[in-house]
């Protein structure tokens, strides 16, 4: 298995078009003991189960898809991002070991870096300038930017739209 840092230890060159886009939680991020957190937090509020077996039989990163999965009633879904929007620790979450490195080699070989993501903007943002990479993800489509989530198409093509790829 290479590592992330060793990946990209020699000096590589991007061209101009190149774009390359990452999700957010479990690809630049550790995200997943505080999105653990959160969701038991809003099972318990609507009531529903939820333990760490559910969680991991249910887990979906388009979050409207896993609480339709997890029971969540629809006209509850509001309270559902409501709860989520204050419990949610993302001070908890850390990048994985040489992905600032990698992001930054990938920026200065000439690459346009971009962000898709379920998560909203109002999340992402704060975390990106806490780990000094908020210069680095030039393009960014987050979970509210389209109304179909991941893994539609959509924030996708919309990301690629947005770096001038399409």
């Amino acid at each position: 298995m290479h590592r992330p840092d060793a990946i990209f230890a020699a000096p590589q060159r991007c061209s101009a078009s190149r774009i390359i886009l990452f999700d957010w939680d479990g690809t630049i991020v550790d995200s997943i003991q505080a999105v653990f957190e959160a969701n038991v937090a809003i099972c318990r509020k609507i009531g529903v189960p939820f333990d760490e077996s559910i969680f991991r039989r249910k887990f979906s990163p388009n979050w409207r898809l896993m609480y339709r999965s997890l029971g969540i009633p629809e006209n509850r879904t509001d309270e559902a991002v409501h709860v989520w929007e204050t419990t949610f620790r993302s001070d908890l979450t850390q990048p994985f070991a040489g992905v600032v490195g990698a992001l930054t080699q990938l920026a200065a070989s000439g690459c346009t870096l971009g962000l898709v993501t379920g998560s909203s903007r109002v999340e992402i943002e704060p975390q990106l300038r806490r780990l000094g990479i908020d210069d680095l993800l030039m393009v960014r489509v987050c979970g509210n930017d389209t109304v179909a989530g991941k893994p539609d198409p959509k924030p996708l093509q919309l990301a690629l739209e947005r770096a001038g790829g399409r």
